[in-house]
């Protein structure tokens, strides 16, 4: 009878674990890359990497609760772990969250070759997306304590008191999209439109920041053509502070091959015109998504 009573107390206590939902995602790329410029030759091996844990459950009122744990070789400004609760209210999401501009911002669709617009994109402490107002409008608000974050990681946060607002309406094959974040004396403004039909897709990115005055504009343009598992992709995009000339202006291209089973073999080749070094990075590499 013991056993039977320790054995009911242990499930009471390990049923909760069985009722989520719990998946495994992730990805790893690796690369031989070989970055000139005019003076010298850099010969490397490039790796990046990533797991992330979702769990996902359902408690009353029909709200869905869903935690994320990442795990990366490499962060970058989209997030890290948050809970996340959906329901009537929309999405509200707690922790490593992406703030209002990166929610929009996808425009780095290479492997190796960063073709992603500008620098104002922040990690923020809260994500709300509102419930649907229109059919193709998605809305968020995003936002971080005055005192800032303290997190796991901290360095892809900003130190506090960031506030920010987008919107983005998809209408057939485009979509719009605007955003703007406040972080102390920046202000960040994003605009970005999408279009795609057939096997072709474009993007074209703005962001102006405004750093107590000071502003810098940055813009990006990308262009892939699909046809069946090859994805021709180019892209390209500038930099330009006030008063100045452009201080970048690169350009990226890539073949990409999909082999099956979230395995994609890619070639991507990327240039600098403005720099004096004139910069250059050819990158042969595999990809795997699971």
């Amino acid at each position: 009878m013991k056993k039977i009573i320790a054995a009911a107390v242990a499930t009471a206590f390990v049923a909760p674990a069985f009722a989520a939902e719990v998946t495994v995602s992730g990805f790893t790329e690796l690369a031989y890359s070989d970055a000139e410029t005019s003076t010298t030759t850099t010969e490397s091996v490039v790796e990046e990497s990533a797991v992330k844990i979702t769990a996902t459950t359902e408690i009353a009122g029909g709200v869905t609760v869903t935690t994320d744990l990442n795990i990366q070789g490499a962060g970058g400004n989209d997030g890290g772990n948050s809970i996340t609760l959906a329901g009537d209210f929309g999405k509200l999401a707690i922790g490593d969250e992406s703030g209002a501009i990166d929610s929009f911002d996808k425009g780095d669709i290479f492997f190796i070759g960063n073709n992603k617009v500008g620098a104002g994109a922040n990690d923020a402490s809260i994500n709300w997306t509102l419930p649907s107002l229109a059919e193709g409008l998605t809305v968020v608000v995003a936002h971080s304590p005055k005192e800032g974050t303290v997190s796991e990681d901290s360095a892809n946060q900003v130190s506090g008191d960031l506030s920010g607002f987008g919107a983005r309406y998809s209408f057939g094959p485009a979509s719009i999209a605007y955003a703007i974040e406040s972080v102390g004396t920046t202000d960040n403004t994003f605009a970005q439109i999408t279009y795609s039909v057939g096997g072709l897709g474009a993007m074209y990115e703005m962001n102006e920041a405004d750093v107590a005055g000071t502003k810098t504009d940055y813009t990006a343009a990308t262009l892939t053509y699909s046809m069946g598992d090859t994805t021709f992709a180019a892209g390209k995009k500038s930099t330009k502070a006030d008063g100045s000339a452009k201080t970048v202006d690169q350009t990226v291209i890539g073949i990409h091959q999909s082999l099956g089973g979230g395995v994609t073999a890619f070639v991507e080749s990327s240039n600098d015109d403005t720099a004096s070094t004139k910069p250059s990075t050819t990158a042969l590499g595999l990809s795997y998504s699971f």
